[in-house]
């Protein structure tokens, strides 16, 4: 009884440690997201569209890299 509730015990951990690992990184992408767009914003306000324009495309990218780490938990 005691083996088999270490073994459920361990299976949470890990997937609990997974979960972290996966919102740790959702976090880090998700502040690059919001820089990129802020800085474009800023852009805009310049006048330097194109400028705004690749900081929006990188933005996007990120957003997908995103996406992609939090599929699993979706």
């Amino acid at each position: 009884m005691t083996s088999n509730l270490e073994h459920i015990g361990e299976k949470i951990r890990t997937n609990l440690a997974a979960k972290h690992a996966a919102r740790e990184e959702a976090l880090h992408i998700a502040r690059e997201v919001i820089f990129h767009c802020a800085r474009s914003i800023r852009a805009v306000h310049r006048g330097e569209l194109e400028g705004a324009k690749t900081l929006l495309t990188s933005a996007h990218s990120l957003l997908d890299k995103l996406s992609d780490a939090l599929a699993e938990y979706r």
